[in-house]
Formats: structure tokens, sequence, C-alpha cells
């Protein structure tokens, strides 16, 4: 039997790449997809798409205000951009670390196809972003995600083509480089989805490949002259190795997303200078998809598919040259899997800078859904005790491969702003799916396409705004008031509860910056309560009380056992029954209202 993969996978390179690193390998066998509990794991889409399943610096917000949710502040949020660090001295030199840009950002995640159509072919551009980033600024994001840009047979663009152009039908590069310049402008940066783990079945590097074994391209992808029956797809069994012809290529989410051999020091130099080609124009870093998967660890009768060794080392070192060649470009990853093992990818600091909070996302959302506090206790103790860095979370309610969170509440309006005050309290650098704000919720059937369904920005159908064409999926099942002009209006909207919350945590520092720590408390079967804290450069602890009840009752006051320094403040609420009272032992909370928060600085 031949395994023609560069040497069993370049185990030559592998092996360089693993001196050092005591990662353990972990294998995850027989994983369940779930849908309405529990930690989700990775599983592909439908239609041969790739979904996993189974996750203004320094501005306030420009919306209104006057209704609704409470905001006070003491100003606005400061920012530190990611300029190097300040060196002293000529002998023993002082350096003076400055915190990285991220950890006083919010994110917001766009699918470029369906934010904002401006040619009327119904599908959204680059242009569109541009001719909408008053909304994100009024909003109070700092940083967009744009999922896959780049050329693509599919809609979603998670097979590439080409991984140093764009996506036609999204416009060409120079509408990319007037978007990056008009976010600079609106001090938004901008970061891309990277597809390392594979790439199209159509990119030119698999065609070379797929000529044979002598082909210069053939070990930049996985071969074999049959498949490895022992070897399957992790999360439902299903065949990793594809036929072509008499051979087999290796490809994880289906044949026409090939994996490439990411062991291969010759793929590893061609991406990263692709990363380099990215960043030289302008953008701020990637979020790096499927990041378990990179680096395969391959054995005669089966193998390894996610968190191996080998790709802890290989992201140790990308992150060695990446901070080396751009500092303060960053470097997000999707790590879909049990907190546990998610908070592996941050290394010894010297991984990933931040990943997404899956299984946080997880309680969030069924705590606010169900009423039932224990699912986010127990999240946010299994948090405290395994991410050594709160800083490397990127908590999030859903996004792209999710049902909206509107739909998982049933439309709920209490449910969904008690979720966002949860989410947006939590430690790390937080990111808004569009149309969260309006509480889209998307369509019904559980296509892909129906969890990316165009931004709605005025009442006006039947495309409200999005085009002057026909979309490019239905917009039907929103109810009246989902858009953005409307929501504008109204002072107590989601959108401005949405503006509210991220001003207030742009206002303080510990809401950015701090560590989180869960508190006990008596009475209210449904009350939450958390301590952000963070110490000052003269050891004192500045703290922000946040109090959370997700039951459909009010509940009456209660005791929380910590004591204030000062009085009592709160920065922002929603049926906060009155003033705290503060003692040497406690802090008595007047009542909760129905699904309600505060949230309160003590020091």
């Amino acid at each position: 039997m031949r395994l023609d993969r560069g040497a069993l996978f370049g185990v030559l390179a592998v092996a360089a790449l693993s001196l050092g690193t005591g990662c353990k390998s972990k294998v995850e066998g027989d994983a369940k997809v779930l849908d309405d509990a529990g930690a989700k794991v990775e599983a592909p889409s439908d239609a041969g798409g790739k979904a996993e399943a189974p996750s203004d610096a320094g501005s306030k917000a420009e919306a209104a205000v006057d209704g609704g949710a409470k905001v006070e502040g003491d100003g606005a949020a400061k920012v530190e951009g990611d300029a190097a660090a300040k060196v002293e001295g000529d002998a023993a030199a002082k350096v003076a670390t400055p915190t990285p840009w991220w950890h006083d950002s919010v994110g917001y995640q766009i699918f470029v196809r369906s934010f904002q159509d401006t040619n009327g072919d119904g599908i959204g551009d680059f242009k569109g972003i541009v001719q909408r980033l008053d909304h994100l600024k009024t909003l109070g994001t700092d940083l967009v995600w744009l999922m896959p840009i780049h050329p693509s047979p599919s809609y979603h663009g998670y097979d590439v083509i080409d991984y140093r152009d764009v996506n036609p039908e999204y416009g060409t590069m120079a509408d990319l480089d007037a978007l990056v310049a008009a976010g600079k402008e609106r001090g938004i940066k901008i970061i891309i989805d990277l597809l390392l783990n594979h790439s199209s079945d159509r990119n030119p590097w698999f065609l070379e490949s797929r000529k044979g074994p002598g082909n210069p391209k053939r070990n930049w992808y996985l071969w074999s002259d049959k498949a490895l029956d022992g070897w399957s797809r992790p999360w439902d069994g299903g065949p990793l190795w594809h036929s072509l012809g008499n051979e087999f290529y290796y490809g994880l989410f289906w044949s026409g997303m090939p994996d490439l051999n990411m062991a291969n020091p010759e793929v590893q130099h061609e991406m990263e200078d692709i990363m380099s080609f990215w960043v030289g124009k302008g953008l701020a870093g990637f979020r790096i998809d499927a990041i378990r998967y990179l680096i395969e660890k391959p054995t005669e009768n089966g193998g390894e598919t996610a968190d191996t060794a080998e790709t802890h080392a290989y992201l140790k070192g990308l992150r060695k040259r990446i901070d080396a060649k751009h500092p303060g470009t960053l470097l997000l990853g999707e790590a879909w899997t049990s907190v546990e093992d998610q908070s592996a990818y941050a290394g010894d600091g010297d991984e990933l800078h931040l990943a997404f909070s899956f299984d946080m996302a997880a309680g969030i959302v069924e705590t606010a859904r169900d009423g039932v506090r224990s699912r986010l206790n127990q999240m946010l103790d299994r948090s405290a005790d395994v991410v050594k860095d709160r800083g490397f979370e990127a908590p999030f309610l859903t996004n792209h491969d999710m049902p909206r969170v509107a739909r998982e509440m049933m439309k709920d309006p209490l449910k969904l702003r008690v979720a966002a005050a949860i989410m947006l309290a939590s430690p790390g650098t937080p990111f808004v799916y569009y149309g969260e704000e309006i509480g889209m919720i998307g369509g019904a059937a559980r296509e892909d396409e129906n969890k990316r369904t165009p931004m709605r920005w005025t009442a006006e159908a039947p495309t409200h705004g999005f085009t002057t064409g026909t979309p490019w999926w239905s917009m039907d099942d929103e109810g009246a008031g989902v858009d953005v002009a409307t929501q504008a209006a109204d002072p107590g909207s989601l959108m401005n509860l949405y503006a509210k919350l991220i001003a207030a945590r742009k206002g303080s520092e510990v809401m950015r910056r701090g560590d989180q720590t869960r508190l006990d408390v008596k009475g209210g079967k449904g009350v939450v309560v958390f301590v952000r804290s963070l110490k000052g450069a003269d050891g004192k602890a500045s703290r922000v009380l946040v109090l959370v009840n997700v039951d459909k009752e009010p509940v009456p006051a209660f005791a929380v056992p910590v004591s204030a320094t000062s009085v009592p403040r709160v920065l922002v609420s929603e049926g906060l029954d009155g003033a705290l009272v503060s003692d040497d032992t406690t802090i008595t909370v007047p009542g909760l209202g129905a699904r309600a928060f505060a949230w309160v600085a003590i020091d």
C-alpha cells in the first residue's frame, strides 16, 4: 500500500516543528451534534457547503439612549493600537508591552453576499459595506470579520480557487482597498477568513497535484492508492478519502474541498506569504477556519484528525513568525469544541491570540432561552478553571453555521435582551453576527443559506433596502419592525440596547479587560451573578458587578456576598427595582424584573 503524502505527511518537517512542545494529541470519537444543549462539535452542512456545528475606538454609540436600558459611564474607552513596544536604555532595555488592540474591540461578523447590494444583482458587495459602515460606527463596533472573500465555485466561499484575489461578485480589489480605507477613517479594522485547512478542488494547486506523483504540487495535498477504511470522519463516520480514478485524496468536509498538506513546509510558506499579501493590503488579521484539523496524524490503519500535537506545534511557529513580521496582526481561531480543548489553542500564550467561545455561547443561549441558570453557571465555572487568560476568549451568541439566536428564543424580546447583556458583559473580544442586533431570525429550514439571509435595512418590502433587484435568497420570514431604520427611531429597540451595552462596555476598562468570578447567591432561581475585576498599576482592583435574572418571573430583594468600596454606580440596567445598598460584607439588590440585568461599578 502506497501512502503518497510527502514521506508520510512530511514526517521530518513535522518532527522539526514538534521539538520542544509538550502538547498532547486529542482524539474525539463518536462526537454528537447537539441542537439544543451541551457542547457542540464540528459537522458538515448540506449541499457540499461547509458548516461547523456541535459557535469606534474610544467613542460612545450615537444611537438614541433616552429609552429602554439606562446607560451611565465615566467617559470613552481608551483604545491602544498595535504600536511597537517602547524600549528605553542602552544596557538593560526596559520594555513596555502594549495591550493588544483587540482587547478593547467589539467585533461584527459580515457575510458579504448578504449585507448590502449596490449594483442591483441581488448579491452584497464591498461597496455595500462601505455604504453601511456608519451603522457599525453608530452601533459601536470597531472590528469587522468578513466571511470568505476569494473566488470560489460555491455561494459561501469556503472552497477557495485563488487566495490572492477577490470574488468578482463582491467587486474588485480596488473596491476592497476602498473598504479598508473607509474603515480606517472610522476607526474600524477589518479581518478576513483564512482557509488553511482546505482549498477548492478547482484550485490550480489541486489541479496540478492530481496529475500524479511526479508533479511538484503533488505533496501539497494528501494522496493514497486506497481509501484508508480505518480512518473516518469524526462526527458522523463518513468517508475522508475520495476517489479519483485509481487514487484517493483526503478531504475532511467533502470531496470538493481537498485538505491542504499543512505539514509540508512549502505549503506553510505559501500560506504565510498569502497572509503577508493581505496584511500589506491593510487587513488587521485573520479568522482561521477549522483550526482543529490543520495537520492530521496518519497511521497504517487509521489516524487522528483533530487537535493533534503537530497542529499545535505548527501554530506556535506561525504565531512566532507573524508576530515578528507583522506585529499587531490578529490570529483568531475557530476551534468548535469544548472549552477545555479550545483553551489549548492559547498554548503558553504563543499560539492563537483569540478563539471563539463555543461552549460559552451555548451556555448563554440555552440559559436565556430556558430560564435555567445552571447551564450558564456551569460554563462560568469551567471557563474560570481552564482558561488561563480570559482575554483569549471571543464570546458570541450565534454565527453563520447556527440557527439565529432570535429563532432559538422564538423572537421573545426579553430573552434576546438578556442574552445580549450576558454576552457583552463577558471577558474577551465579543462578536455580533450581522442582523443579530435587530433580531433577525433567518429562514425556517435548516439549510445554511437560511442562517445567512440578507440584511434588512428599511421597512419597505420586498427587499428592505438590501437591493434594488431580486435578493439572492429569500427575505420573507422576518416580522414587522425587524430592520435598522425602524429600530433606529425607537429608543427602546433591541438595536439601541446593543448600542448602549457596547457603549457601557467601551466606557469601562474593567468590562473590556477584566477577569470574571462567579458568585453564589441565595434566592431567585433565575439569578446569575458575576464580578468583572481588573487590577490597576497601583495594585488596587476595580470591579463591576453583573446581575442577571433569566427567569420569566421577577425576583425580590437578594444579597450578594461581596462588598463595595464606593457607592454602587449603575453603568447600564434594565428592570433593576431601585438603588443597591452595601455594607462591609454584602450588597443588597432591591430586586430584578423578569429577564432583567444590571452592570454596577462597585469600586
